[in-house]
């Protein structure tokens, strides 16, 4: 079966921005009671696929993208979006952006292989990150990616690979500011000599043109300052550079950032800013110092996936101490590894009937043999018996891609669309484990 991501979606465009004026949380349905996931019997996607399973809502995926798409249409409508396919590199969720017209922002030679694997012209892949190897890199100038530049070696490897090519080949500059993030290691510091110079010697390179900008602030950015102030000091940096330096800019990258509810650190952070407000931090600096001509590029990743994607598992099994419980579970933090860091949200699906409504604090451990593989802490919850089910919301963003073999295979992952399902990812089994140890 083929899952159609251009099904519409019977949504009232109005009510589902106004309720995005505020922070809200997406998650894939779950009916507790009728033992649903999307509309689909929890025992069916257990017995047909095994626990525990990692399942996608087609439905959250395209109401995020929707959602961002329609608050940049009002706000600034000279733009782009590229899905970061760092955040969750699989096949199906990367191809259901590309079909949406969505651009791939990629930082490794596997990703960009990826890219071009999805079918992505080389032209709508931007190349980030610290390390791009000459084979790669080549491809890209050759084929007129979006290539942007993060150090000094890799300048001067661009100016050696580019010079037999006998073409133009338009460049953007990865910068950073003090403003907000001292010391980056990535791209080029406006606050010291750092930026002006490299800038002066791609601009004296024949064979190159400056056309872009890129900045990234960082992974769940809790303020829409820290976007306005780096922008204000980033587009005053343009303008200042441009009368000195003749410049051809044609955009201005922002990458990612934006946080989602539930994605904060074990403090409980609970962020207070819409995506409306994120994109208008963004926009009031870009439009106040006279540069929207320039087109606006954002790489999102978390806000468009980490919501859209459950991690279910079964207790195996629990014991009670006073008035706290502590169960296990069939996955490990080598499945979940940012249950490491951050508060966890989880639903659960109970399996025994007549339960006591009393509330107890639970932590729910993971199956291998170290202590503190602990995947949520101190959970209001009732008794939990093994072959319940524990839902972990938010594994959308980085588990997939952080995941390991550590100890067990990794799980399938399965996309829910309409009450249909489709096996995207199969489930690893133990001779995949041991395939390339062979000799």
């Amino acid at each position: 079966m083929t899952l159609n991501p251009w099904r519409p979606i019977k949504l009232n465009l109005i009510k589902l921005l106004r309720k995005n004026s505020a922070l809200k949380a997406f998650s894939p349905s779950i009916n507790q009671s009728k033992q649903l996931i999307e509309g689909v019997k929890v025992k069916k996607l257990l017995s047909q696929y095994g626990s525990p399973l990692f399942i996608v809502s087609q439905e959250i995926l395209n109401q995020k993208l929707l959602i961002l798409t329609q608050v940049l249409k009002s706000q600034y409508p000279h733009f782009s979006i590229a899905y970061s396919i760092k955040t969750n590199n699989l096949f199906k969720i990367c191809q259901f952006f590309k079909r949406k017209g969505i651009l791939a922002e990629v930082v490794s030679d596997y990703e960009y292989w990826l890219a071009k694997k999805l079918g992505y012209s080389d032209s709508n892949i931007i190349f980030n990150g610290p390390h791009k190897t000459e084979k790669t890199l080549h491809l890209a100038l050759k084929h007129n990616a979006k290539i942007h530049l993060d150090n000094q070696q890799e300048l001067e490897l661009i100016q050696k690979l580019s010079q037999p090519l006998n073409k133009k080949i338009n460049i953007g500059v990865r910068l950073n500011t003090f403003t907000t993030k001292p010391n980056s290691r990535f791209g080029f510091n406006i606050e010291t000599s750092e930026a002006s110079k490299i800038i002066k010697k791609i601009v004296k390179t024949p064979q190159l043109t400056l056309n872009g900008i890129h900045l990234h602030l960082g992974s769940n950015i809790s303020h829409t300052q820290i976007y306005q102030k780096s922008l204000n000091a980033i587009c005053k940096f343009i303008n200042q550079t441009s009368m000195q330096i003749p410049l051809q800019l044609e955009y201005l990258d922002v990458g990612g950032g934006f946080p989602v509810l539930n994605s904060g650190a074990f403090d409980w952070q609970l962020f207070t800013y819409s995506i409306n407000d994120y994109i208008k931090a963004i926009t009031q600096p870009i439009k106040s110092h006279g540069l929207s001509r320039l087109k606006l590029i954002l790489e999102p990743g978390r806000y468009l996936v980490d919501e859209a994607i459950l991690l279910i598992s079964t207790v195996l099994h629990s014991r009670q101490n006073q008035n706290h419980n502590q169960v296990t579970v069939d996955i490990s933090s080598s499945i979940l590894p940012l249950a490491r860091t951050r508060f966890q949200k989880i639903s659960l699906i109970q399996t025994h009937p007549k339960r006591k409504p009393k509330l107890y604090k639970t932590n729910i451990f993971g199956s291998s043999c170290i202590e503190t593989d602990i995947l949520a802490k101190n959970q209001p919850l009732p008794l939990i018996h093994s072959g319940d089910i524990i839902c972990f919301h938010n594994a959308g963003a980085y588990n997939l891609t952080q995941s390991s073999q550590f100890i067990s295979p990794r799980p399938a992952v399965v996309m829910i669309a309409n009450k249909k399902t489709l096996l995207i990812k199969k489930a690893e089994a133990n001779q995949d484990l041991f395939y390339l140890n062979q000799t």
